[in-house]
C-alpha cells in the first residue's frame, strides 16, 4: 500500500482543493472500480483536519490503503465503494451515506462513526472497532445500519447507544462491550438506547459483555449466556 500512496505525492495538494478530480487520475482497477487507492486524506491531527468531502458523491471507487484518520467527513455519499486496509482513526462523520460498500481490515479507533449516518447493505470484514481516550462511545447518535454484515470484526471496550442495527448479521467478537438501554442513556444529550431489530448475533463470541434489560432487542437472536 505504500507505493500506492507515494504515487499521489506530486498532486496531493492540488487534489485536496478539488477532490472531484480524484477518481479520474489513475483510471480503473482490475475490478472495474475507479482507482483512488492509497490517497492520503489525513491532515495530521484532528485540530487541523480540513477534508470534509461535503456533499460529494463517490460511486464505484476503490479507496484501499487510503488514510482518512483525523478527518472530518461532512455529508458525503459513497456507493459501491471499496475500503480495504483503510485507517479511520479518530475520524468524525456527520450525515455520511454508505450504500453497498465493503470495509476490510480497516481500523476504526476513536472518532465518531455516523452522527445521522446511514449504512445499507455494507460488508465489514476483519475490522477493528475500539474507542480511544476516556469515552467508550464510538458509534454516533442516530446512525442506522441496515442489512449490514459484520464478519470476523473485533468490537472492544465499547458502549453501544443511540444507533440502530436493522436486519444485520454479526459473526464477530465482542469484548467488554455494553449494549445500553433507555435508563442508562436518559441523561445523555440526545441519547437513546441501542436498537437491534431482526438481527442475528448467534455466530458471535462475547467476553465480559452486558446487555441492559431495557435495551431494545426486537426479534433479535443473541446467545443464551448474555
Amino acid at each position: 500500500m505504500i507505493n500506492l500512496r507515494t504515487r499521489w505525492h506530486d498532486r496531493r495538494e492540488e487534489l485536496l482543493s478539488d477532490l472531484t478530480q480524484l477518481a479520474t487520475i489513475f483510471g480503473e482497477t482490475t475490478d472495474g472500480l475507479k482507482d483512488c487507492r492509497g490517497f492520503l486524506f489525513n491532515s495530521g491531527s484532528w485540530s487541523g483536519a480540513r477534508v470534509s468531502l461535503e456533499k460529494m458523491v463517490f460511486e464505484s471507487c476503490d479507496f484501499s490503503g487510503s488514510d482518512f484518520s483525523h478527518c472530518s467527513l461532512m455529508t458525503p455519499s459513497f456507493k459501491n465503494c471499496k475500503f480495504n486496509e483503510c485507517d479511520f482513526t479518530e475520524v468524525r462523520m456527520w450525515n455520511c451515506e454508505f450504500i453497498e460498500c465493503s470495509f476490510e481490515k480497516c481500523e476504526f479507533l476513536g472518532g465518531q462513526l455516523g452522527v445521522d449516518g446511514f449504512y445499507k447493505s455494507c460488508q465489514f470484514i476483519a475490522c477493528r472497532f475500539k474507542p480511544k481516550g476516556r469515552s467508550r462511545r464510538l458509534f454516533g447518535h442516530d446512525a442506522l445500519h441496515e442489512q449490514c454484515h459484520f464478519v470476523t470484526c473485533k468490537f472492544q471496550t465499547l458502549e453501544l447507544a443511540s444507533t440502530r442495527f436493522v436486519r444485520c448479521q454479526f459473526a464477530s467478537s465482542f469484548r467488554s462491550v455494553r449494549f445500553l438501554g433507555t435508563q442508562a442513556t436518559a441523561t445523555d444529550t440526545g441519547g437513546s438506547a441501542v436498537m437491534l431489530e431482526d438481527c442475528d448475533l448467534m455466530d458471535s463470541t462475547f467476553q465480559s459483555c452486558e446487555i441492559d434489560e431495557d435495551c431494545a432487542l426486537v426479534r433479535t437472536q443473541v446467545p443464551e449466556q448474555l
